[in-house]
């Protein structure tokens, strides 16, 4: 078995590691069809289920790795479901958070955060000093494809998403998944990363 810290742990349970491997806290444990992540005290954290096309990561919530597991999901293209409730019915599992693994399209980066964070995103994008269409830099998520965003607005604490065939009305603190367009040089930036850093195989199920 090997040492790892936290983090990196975290990334080998998302790239459906099935060896045994322990970090100083944590540790990857497979069953059939089935990866868990526990405390070394045996608290289950998260688990991947293999078998799922795409994959699916429920992790429990209130746990002390909870923004780090949410952070690593998010880079490795799972989407946080619970605002995918708006457009399809899950089922209430109040316990898990449940993410599933998506394709994110060439070119843009993906954001999975609070509703007034996309506002006032939105908001930059759209003042008359930028020279942008917005409506093609900013998709919004849904379980059947990602929405070019049309409109984004914020009364009274309700944030109000709107595209060409959906809308959406949220608490301005519950979190939406959202995609934003690269800019040339964050597309160059992750180039020389990429040549400099290795970085774990991704597989979207």
């Amino acid at each position: 078995m090997n040492a790892l810290d936290d983090a990196t742990l975290i990334q080998q349970f998302v790239a459906r590691q099935t060896t045994l491997t322990t970090s100083p806290n944590l540790r990857i444990e497979s069953a059939p069809n089935v990866t868990q992540l526990l405390t070394q005290n045996g608290e289950l954290l998260a688990r991947l289920d293999r078998s799922t096309q795409p994959a699916i990561v429920q992790v429990k919530q209130g746990i002390q790795h909870r923004a780090l597991l949410h952070q690593i999901l998010s880079e490795h293209g799972f989407v946080l479901m619970q605002g995918a409730q708006l457009f399809r019915k899950l089922p209430n599992e109040s316990e898990f958070s449940c993410y599933e693994a998506q394709q994110i399209p060439i070119g843009y980066q993906m954001h999975c955060t609070e509703a007034k964070t996309l506002w006032k995103v939105w908001l930059a994008q759209t003042h008359p000093r930028h020279r942008l269409d917005s409506r093609l830099e900013l998709l919004l998520f849904t379980p059947t494809a990602w929405l070019p965003i049309q409109d984004v607005s914020c009364h009274w604490g309700v944030v109000s998403i709107k595209t060409l065939i959906k809308a959406a009305s949220l608490q301005k603190s519950e979190y939406v998944t959202w995609l934003q367009k690269r800019s040339i040089k964050d597309e160059l930036g992750q180039c020389d990363r990429q040549s400099t850093v290795q970085t774990p195989t991704r597989s979207y199920g």
